[in-house]
């Protein structure tokens, strides 16, 4: 599959990827307006294990597209029961967040549910979803998104 899927809407592209700065994708900043980027937790060992990937290119990706080229930017947080939802890594994502995008960020918090090649962890709790984005919101963040539930 690509890295990448581009859509085009009248003047306006918007990009879903998966925050890989390959120099293929990266030339295509410039001509994005939008982009979706999931930031799956702010911990490399869940990267590895659980994307085969690194967290910093995700990271970086984000910073270079809303603060380098100011483009508009949404994050997605899949979140996994007994994987990437403990209070402390939540707290660690918006602390990244805050401090790297600011309290302005769009941010969707999604429920998991278990489908395609991994079924290991329950579906997400809906109560859960609306709990972490309650705390977005009491931390803020005035641009919180409830997704799967």
């Amino acid at each position: 599959l690509f890295p990448s899927l581009e859509l085009q809407t009248g003047e306006i592209s918007r990009r879903i990827e998966r925050g890989k700065n390959t120099t293929r994708v990266t030339e295509l900043y410039p001509l994005t307006d939008a982009a979706n980027i999931d930031v799956k937790a702010i911990s490399e060992e869940f990267y590895r294990t659980m994307c085969n990937a690194n967290l910093q290119p995700v990271l970086e990706s984000c910073i270079y597209l809303k603060r380098e080229l100011g483009k508009h930017l949404e994050i997605t947080n899949l979140v996994i029961p007994g994987k990437n939802d403990s209070p402390e890594q939540i707290k660690a994502l918006l602390d990244w967040v805050e401090q790297e995008l600011g309290l302005d960020q769009v941010i969707h918090f999604s429920a998991y549910f278990p489908a395609y090649k991994y079924h290991e962890s329950p579906r997400t709790p809906a109560q859960l979803i609306r709990k972490i984005c309650a705390e977005a919101f009491f931390r803020g963040f005035s641009r919180i998104y409830a997704g799967n539930i």
